[in-house]
């Protein structure tokens, strides 16, 4: 006696085989577009890399395959996120993610949960790669794939800060961003004193992130001495300004030292 499901499985089986006989022709072009729409698909894919990392630009984000860039013991897939820092004439700088990760997925997935924008994502050692040597370590497999952001996006997630706050008036959101960008660059290449100096200026023009990466250099003497009155300062203001990094930084500090929050 049949079971349901061998009835369900011989019934498409035959309604497959009658669709076939009827439009095996349609059905034919139907795979041939398919089949060159992903053929299609991954020629771009491949001539949109090329383009990339011909001319690579800051904030290009990398999924690198760091088992063939270490070369003193066996390959092992270890996929990091990586993102460009500076370029120089004939060669780029990166900064890395502190996690590997066994499969692909976890790559993207950090770069679809915003990762990339926590404090403590990268690692402070820093790596170069000449730009002679970049479309190589792509056929290789150590680069697995670039992309450029639209925006600040890069596969849903933000990889970077807009350029200013939407109320900051036009003529001085590129100045706001440069002070706070070029501090983050320093900051990473651990040059405190100049990170300092660049969130100040950053943060006396009223840019949040500014003020928020300011008072926490000065909350732990990075780049000078301890300085909390400054800290809560910079904190607040930032807070005012709905920055969510910096309430909860506050909420921390006042926490912490009381005496100093009023």
């Amino acid at each position: 006696m049949q079971t349901i499901f061998q009835k369900s499985l011989f019934y498409f089986h035959d309604q497959t085989d009658k669709l076939y006989k009827h439009h095996h022709r349609t059905l034919f072009v139907i795979a041939l577009i398919v089949i060159a729409y992903f053929a299609y698909s991954i020629f771009e894919n491949k001539q949109q890399q090329a383009e990339f990392l011909s001319a690579p630009k800051v904030d290009d984000v990398l999924i690198l395959d760091m088992g063939h860039l270490i070369k003193d013991r066996k390959y092992q897939t270890q996929y990091r996120v990586a993102q460009v820092l500076s370029v120089e004439e004939d060669s780029i700088t990166l900064k890395q993610g502190s996690y590997t990760y066994r499969k692909k997925r976890g790559a993207e997935r950090a770069i679809k949960l915003d990762s990339l924008m926590l404090n403590n994502y990268f690692r402070p050692a820093l790596i170069s790669f000449k730009k002679s040597e970049l479309a190589a370590l792509y056929d290789q497999g150590a680069i697995d794939e670039i992309f450029r952001p639209t925006d600040i996006y890069v596969m849903g997630g933000i990889v970077r800060h807009r350029a200013a706050p939407e109320h900051v008036p036009h003529k001085l959101k590129v100045s706001f961003n440069q002070f706070n960008q070029e501090g983050v660059r320093a900051y990473l290449a651990r040059d405190f004193e100049e990170a300092k100096k660049l969130f100040t200026q950053a943060a006396e023009q009223g840019y949040d992130f500014g003020q928020y990466n300011l008072a926490d250099m000065l909350e732990y003497g990075e780049g000078g001495d301890v300085d909390l009155a400054g800290a809560y300062k910079w904190y607040k203001s930032a807070a005012e300004q709905n920055n969510l990094k910096a309430k909860a930084a506050l909420e921390l500090f006042c926490e912490k030292h009381k005496t100093m929050c009023h």
